[in-house]
């Protein structure tokens, strides 16, 4: 049987993996939190819609708190759930700092020292892509792309999806 491809269109996704990657924190935004020393930083960066699972990434952070007080998270991105999402944060503002759209991913990336995606449906997004290229471990949802590409404890800790606890565990 041939197939017949109609509009078809080839979008190259590629990034540069660097060389070496410093994990200094030198970075203004995280000398401006006060993020620069004594602390463990988790980093999501996706837009702030349902599908991407950001209430369940706050659960979690809200839960672990009181007994890792170095954790914090920022959440990288702008979309129509920021308001609800700082709602549900705001007893955490010492733990979780909505950082908006930025256009200095990497930097932010080398930074931190891990990545979550807590999206509850997913393909392959760009966000995994740039984390894995500053090889920080990535914490994600058993979904879509991510659960073909990603194999649980050999490259990525991989959760099920709609489930905070478990996330709490992945960060713990």
């Amino acid at each position: 049987m041939a197939y017949r491809l109609i509009g078809f269109a080839l979008i190259h996704n590629s990034l540069q993996v660097p060389e070496t990657i410093s994990r200094q924190r030198d970075h203004p935004l995280f000398i401006e939190l006060g993020w620069t020393e004594a602390v463990y930083v988790l980093i999501v960066v996706a837009r702030l819609e349902p599908v991407k699972g950001h209430p369940y990434l706050i659960e979690a952070v809200s839960q672990l708190a009181p007994q890792f007080p170095h954790l914090r998270c920022l959440i990288v991105g702008d979309g129509r759930t920021r308001s609800d999402l700082e709602a549900q944060a705001a007893d955490l503002k010492n733990h979780i700092h909505f950082a908006g759209f930025r256009d200095d991913i990497a930097a932010l990336l080398a930074g931190s020292d891990a990545f979550c995606l807590p999206s509850l449906s997913e393909g392959l997004p760009y966000a995994l892509l740039e984390a894995g290229a500053t090889r920080l471990p990535i914490l994600a949802r058993r979904v879509g792309g991510m659960a073909e590409l990603l194999t649980h404890h050999e490259n990525a800790y991989l959760i099920p999806p709609m489930d905070s606890i478990a996330l709490a565990e992945g960060l713990y």
